[in-house]
């Protein structure tokens, strides 16, 4: 058994276009990314647009959910 605080977050976020940002997730395990097959606890991303990423943990018990903005 493990208890964790502050674990499945909602972050909203800013970036530049064609600037990288790294998601981190906010607990420790196995992790699955919406933005492919990373299993690390962080990634960068430069996305193009607008979109929205994800990590759970591999038994989806605990999800954190990126927002992230793009501006010009």
């Amino acid at each position: 058994f493990t208890m964790m605080k502050q674990a499945g977050r909602r972050q909203s976020l800013t970036v530049k276009k064609g600037d990288s940002i790294i998601l981190t997730a906010s607990f420790v395990g196995d992790y699955q990314w919406s933005a492919g097959k990373e299993t690390t606890r962080s990634i960068t991303v430069r996305p193009g647009s607008s979109r929205t990423y994800s990590v759970k943990d591999k038994l989806n018990c605990i999800q954190d959910i990126f927002e992230v903005k793009v501006i010009k």
